[in-house]
């Protein structure tokens, strides 16, 4: 097993740790974040092949669903969180963006790791990236516009350059043939680009996060809450194990960075610390489940 693989969890905290402990150069790489997620989703592209959306037409039902756990679901308990106990409207906003951004890509990699069925993770993160340009700022003004004006145009723009640009130039070296070399490299170089990610994401908020570290237990609070009913909601959505767990790996697992990236550009500090929140949760929560795959895959499934 690949360095980067095995002891996957322990770089993703060392991303965090790094950020609180020695933030200055987090504070220099936040000024190139959005070229850092730029790199990291054209690589991750490089697995996608657009050829299985025709998978899609035999359970397409089973996907639309599954698009709820992924779009709906999670903005919807948040805004529950917000009537509840969310007092700052701003870190409402982070965390609404955070929950409307599409999968990560990376879900591809844990549904295998943690035995489920990664060429459906693949088809379903496929999907939630292309029609995230329209769903997520749809999204994000049904729940946040009577907060703050959310301009539907720009956040569809960003997205579309953050993740449909890269998704036509990664299809364009596959067409080419060049994608070969890439594609061995591609887990390492982009575990090691997250881990620059949130050291760039992170360390800007390092002093409101400890300035208020009430609401950011709050907010952290909420993401896990939020994320824990997701999960075993989609989990028993599944025909089987197999499924269940590829399900629960897909509405989990949020692209982070797209929406970390999208408000620090658009909305500041404490829409960041919200949206930073869901990610610390998301990237963390791989600790758990990583350590839950290493138990013999018969005890895990059955």
């Amino acid at each position: 097993m690949k360095f980067t693989q095995k002891y996957f969890w322990l770089i993703i905290l060392a991303g965090v740790v790094l950020a609180f402990v020695w933030p200055m150069p987090g504070l220099y790489l936040k000024l190139y974040l959005v070229y850092l997620l730029g790199a990291m989703m054209f690589l991750s592209c490089l697995k996608i092949e657009l050829k299985d959306l025709a998978n899609i037409k035999n359970d397409w039902w089973r996907f639309v669903i599954v698009m709820l756990f992924v779009f709906v679901i999670p903005p919807t308990l948040t805004y529950i969180a917000k009537l509840l106990v969310i007092k700052d409207e701003m870190l409402f906003v982070g965390m609404i963006l955070a929950a409307a951004v599409p999968c990560g890509i990376s879900v591809v990699f844990i549904s295998d790791l943690l035995h489920g069925e990664p060429a459906k993770a693949l088809t379903a993160t496929t999907l939630a990236h292309l029609i995230s340009p329209i769903v997520t700022p749809a999204i994000v003004w049904f729940f946040a516009h009577k907060i703050i004006n959310i301009n539907f145009l720009d956040i569809t723009i960003l997205i579309l350059k953050l993740v449909i640009i890269p998704l036509i130039g990664a299809q364009i070296i596959k067409y080419l043939k060049w994608q070969e070399k890439l594609i061995n490299i591609s887990g390492t170089v982009n575990t090691y680009l997250l881990v620059l990610m949130l050291w760039g994401i992170v360390a800007p908020v390092r002093d409101l996060i400890i300035a208020k570290w009430q609401t950011s237990l709050t907010a952290i609070a909420i993401a896990i809450i939020v994320m824990v009913i997701n999960a075993l909601l989609s989990a028993k959505f599944g025909r089987d194990k197999k499924e269940d767990i590829t399900w629960m790996v897909v509405s989990t697992f949020k692209n982070f960075t797209l929406s970390s990236v999208i408000a620090m550009s658009m909305f500041g500090p404490m829409a960041l610390l919200g949206s930073v929140a869901y990610g610390i949760v998301s990237n963390l929560s791989m600790i758990p489940m990583e350590l839950l795959s290493k138990v013999k895959t018969k005890n895990f499934l059955n």
